[in-house]
C-alpha cells in the first residue's frame, strides 16, 4: 500500500511541475500537502526527484529570478524575499539574489521602462513606484535624482 501512496503522490508532483520543471520544492511541497497529511510521504517524493534532478531548486530559482527585468524589475531583497515565498530554499535565494545586476542599475532600468518616452515625471510617483519594488531610500534618492536628470531636457 504505501509504494501505491509513493507512486500516486509522484505522479500528482510530476503533472504539477510539468515539462519546464520551473517549480521549486516548496511550491510541491505546498501542492502535495492537498493531497495528504503524511510529512514523511511527502518528504520522500520530493527527495525522490531531487535526486532524479526533476526538482532542482537552484533551476526554479533562476527562471522565476529572470521575470524581474524590465518593468518588473525590483530590488535584490525583493527577489530574494520573492523566491524564498515561492518555496526556494533560503541559502540558493540569497545566491541568486546576490547574483542580479546591482540594485541602482535596476533601479535605472525600472525607471527607463515605465517612464522613457514621458514629459512630466513626478518625483512622488517615481520615488513611490522604487519604494514598492524593495529599493531603499538612498538608492530610490540617487537613482531618481540621476535618472530626472538625464531625461527632463
Amino acid at each position: 500500500m504505501a509504494r501505491e501512496d509513493f507512486e500516486l503522490l509522484r505522479e500528482k508532483a510530476v503533472k504539477f511541475i510539468g515539462l519546464r520543471r520551473g517549480k521549486s520544492s516548496g511550491q510541491v511541497r505546498q501542492r502535495l500537502l492537498r493531497e495528504t497529511s503524511d510529512g514523511d510521504l511527502i518528504e520522500s517524493v520530493i527527495s525522490y526527484l531531487e535526486e532524479i534532478d526533476y526538482v532542482n531548486d537552484r533551476r526554479a530559482g533562476e527562471m522565476m529570478a529572470r521575470q524581474y527585468v524590465g518593468k518588473k524589475a525590483c530590488s535584490k531583497f525583493a527577489v530574494q524575499y520573492n523566491l524564498i515565498k515561492k518555496g526556494v530554499k533560503k541559502e540558493i535565494a540569497d545566491e541568486i539574489a546576490a547574483a542580479r545586476p546591482s540594485d541602482y542599475d535596476t533601479a535605472a532600468e525600472l525607471l527607463t521602462a515605465n517612464y522613457s518616452g514621458q514629459t512630466e515625471y513626478p518625483d512622488q510617483r517615481i520615488s513611490g513606484l522604487l519604494n514598492r519594488r524593495g529599493y531603499s531610500y538612498s538608492v530610490i534618492s540617487e537613482a531618481v535624482a540621476k535618472w530626472t536628470a538625464e531625461n527632463i531636457e
